[in-house]
């Protein structure tokens, strides 16, 4: 019996060092890198692999997000963490939401900065950056510009053609 006591303690504290030990990650993004036309009032929802809003590091962590537009400059977010003790399965779930309106066909970059942290104390390391371009960006793409262009060439033509028929 001493025996499968002391394995099973062993066990334990094997398994509490590999979960301290689990490297915190970005797992999935609502809006993924390179996206385009995205919401102007969009909600971006983050999960981690690990516990992000526990209090011991949600404070901290709500100042290393941010959103960036083309300039670079800190656009106004909202991040809303839930509490952790309360509904625990929304742990590694953090939102972020602009606080007003972003520009129509603009750039921008989410950016989750290197030393968020989670409660096992791992952090991420470098910054990871989540870019991308919102909805209703210019009218005339290339492709519609050479649409146009055709048709304005096929009617110049038929108009040429009517004005060589008319005279014979």
């Amino acid at each position: 019996m001493k025996k499968v006591v002391i394995v099973l303690m062993v066990l334990l504290l094997i398994s509490g060092t590999y979960a301290e030990g689990k490297q915190l990650t970005l797992v999935t993004s609502s809006v993924e890198d390179g996206a385009t036309e995205v919401s102007v009032d969009p909600v971006f929802e983050l999960e981690f692999s690990n516990n992000v809003i526990n209090m011991k590091v949600q404070e901290v962590n709500m100042n290393l997000i941010k959103l960036l537009n083309k300039s670079g400059e800190e656009v106004p977010i909202e991040i809303i963490m839930a509490d952790d003790q309360v509904t625990p399965e929304l742990k590694r779930i953090v939102k972020v939401e602009p606080v007003s309106l972003l520009e129509k066909g603009e750039s921008y970059k989410l950016v989750v900065m290197a030393g968020f942290s989670s409660k096992n104390g791992s952090e991420i390391q470098e910054d990871v950056v989540t870019s991308f371009d919102t909805e209703g960006g210019s009218a005339f793409t290339f492709s519609n510009i050479l649409i146009i262009a055709s048709v304005a060439l096929i009617v110049a033509i038929a108009a040429k053609m009517k004005k060589k028929n008319v005279k014979a």
